[in-house]
Parts: structure tokens; sequence; C-alpha cells
């Protein structure tokens, strides 16, 4: 099979004439170049081809980006395959999608659908997300410490422009790490009136959250320590306002007994033991405690799940 080609420069379009098959194939190649406006934000290479029968027909290709900011958060050497089906020619699929965050890997898969009500679908999985980085490129406070290996997953998916049809979630997982003096933690601490005796105030945590259009409710924010562990729900806007997070207080050496045990004692244990209220915004808090008398379901689930991770 013969096919007339025109040459043409990188982002123009050359057209593979079939005549015989009643068809025209036009691979595209397009380098593309960062205005003023991109400096910094990505630099990109895309490869497509596809296939032109009187209509729309199937299209698949690549793209590469370097780097890309999303969220004020950067993404480095971003690849991922693209398809288009004759089927659905205002859905694109983002397949193989791969992508490097915080010195760790992010990989999973995207659907867009231009349709008059735009709308996505997006699957991702973080492995070996270093917390030393995210620390590094976040300013969360001149003595904050993070380090040690993250997993995370988040799914979301979206119905029009605006965030109130987002939904989705997902989960943090930090098996073994170090976290201490982040301001929202210091604010918990000292309502404790502790001193910790060394800068390392928790080792391991555990997140579970879902959004719901601009709120995300926390179903479990764990963090365990020697000293202390803190268990926590609640809601938070995503821009990080009207904060409504509670918290259990647990001594250290309480993860060593039974949840049977603690029934027993628990008159005893509680005389020692804080809820504590997180309420306002991320940068302006305000951090209330109140005694815990009995045990509570939100505690009772906290001790289920040491009892499974540390029993």
């Amino acid at each position: 099979m013969r096919h007339a080609a025109a040459q043409a420069a990188p982002g123009h379009v050359r057209q593979h004439d079939d005549r015989r098959a009643g068809r025209r194939q036009f691979p595209v190649h397009l380098l593309g170049r960062r205005t003023a406006a991109q400096q910094g934000h990505a630099a990109r290479r895309r490869h497509c081809r596809g296939q032109f029968q009187g209509g729309f027909g199937v299209v698949s290709g690549n793209i590469a980006f370097q780097e890309a900011t999303v969220f004020q958060q950067t993404l480095h050497h971003i690849q991922a395959t693209i398809a288009v089906s004759d089927k659905t020619p205002n859905a694109l699929d983002l397949v193989n999608l791969k992508c490097q965050l915080y010195g760790g890997d992010v990989t999973g898969k995207a659907h867009l659908d231009f349709a008059a009500t735009p709308r996505y679908t997006i699957d991702l999985t973080g492995s070996q997300l270093q917390l030393q980085e995210f620390a590094r490129l976040n300013d969360l406070g001149k003595n904050a410490h993070m380090s040690g290996p993250a997993g995370a997953r988040l799914y979301l998916q979206g119905e029009g422009l605006g965030i109130e049809g987002l939904r989705g979630g997902g989960t943090i997982d930090v098996p073994d790490g170090k976290i201490s003096n982040l301001p929202p933690l210091l604010d918990l601490l000292k309502v404790l009136n502790l001193r910790l005796p060394d800068r390392t105030a928790f080792e391991e945590a555990r997140m579970r959250f879902s959004i719901t259009g601009p709120v995300v409710m926390f179903d479990q924010l764990d963090l365990f320590g020697n000293s202390i562990s803190l268990s926590g729900r609640g809601t938070m806007k995503i821009d990080g306002t009207e904060l409504n997070l509670d918290f259990y207080s647990f001594w250290g050496r309480i993860m060593q007994w039974s949840p049977p045990i603690i029934d027993k004692m628990w008159p005893a244990l509680s005389k020692g033991l804080l809820k504590i209220k997180l309420r306002g915004t991320l940068s302006q808090r305000t951090v209330t405690k109140e005694p815990v008398p009995i045990l509570t379901e939100p505690v009772k689930e906290f001790l289920k799940r040491v009892n499974g991770v540390r029993g």
C-alpha cells in the first residue's frame, strides 16, 4: 500500500492519503513551547495518531510533561497514554498515567468527558512519597519536621466546572516516619500541657477521608507516638476554613492493653484522657479541651484499630 506523504515542521500535521482505502490518517507530532505565563509551570511534548474516514475516528497517542504545577504542588516527569474512541468523541481517557511527586511515584488513570456538562474521574495511587520533600516544598513552619515514606490513594469524580459537583475520597498512610512541631499538632499538644522527651512526637499516621463538594470529612485521623497518640475525626473546607475536628488523646502505653482490659479500667483511665476540639481555620485555630467520662464510640473504634495495628 503506497502513501503520498507531505513533510511538515513540528507543530503541524503530516497527512497520509490512502485513497484506495477511502480514508486519511493524520499522525500528529507536536512540540509544545512555553508562553511567558507558562514559564516554570509546564514543559511538554505530545504525540498523537488518528484516522479520518469522513467523520471522527479513533485517536491514540502519548503525552509527556517535564513538570506541571497543580494546586501549588509540582509534578515531575509526567507521562500518559491518551485515547479517544469514535463512539465517544467528546471523551478523553488518560491511561498508564505516571509522574513523580515528593521524591516518590504516582500512577493512575483519568477520564474526561467534554459534554455540555463536563464530567471527570481521577484515580491515583502514590508510593514512597517522602515527607521531608513535602515539608520542604510547603510552608509548614520554621521548626516543623517531617520525614519518612508515605503511601496515598485518591479518587475524585466531578460534574460541571464548580466545586459543588466534586465527590471522592482517599487515604494516607505513614507506617514509619517522624512527625513533630507541625503548627496544628503543637496546638493540640500544648493544650495537653505535654513536654515531650524528644523532637519526634509521632511515628505513625493513618488518614481516611471523603470529599463532598467543598467539604472534606475525616473518618479516621490517627497519629501514633511513644509518649502519646491522637485519634481524630470531623470536617473542614477544602480551602482550610471551617475546622470542626475532634481529637481524643491516649497515653502511649495504652496501646499495649486490649479493649477488654480498658473497659474494666476506664473509670480510672478516663481521668487523664481528654477530648480536644479544633475550630477556626488552618491559619487561625482555636483549641479547647474537655474530659472523657465514658468510653465513647469513637474511642472504642480507635482502640480496635490500635489492637489490630499493634496487637
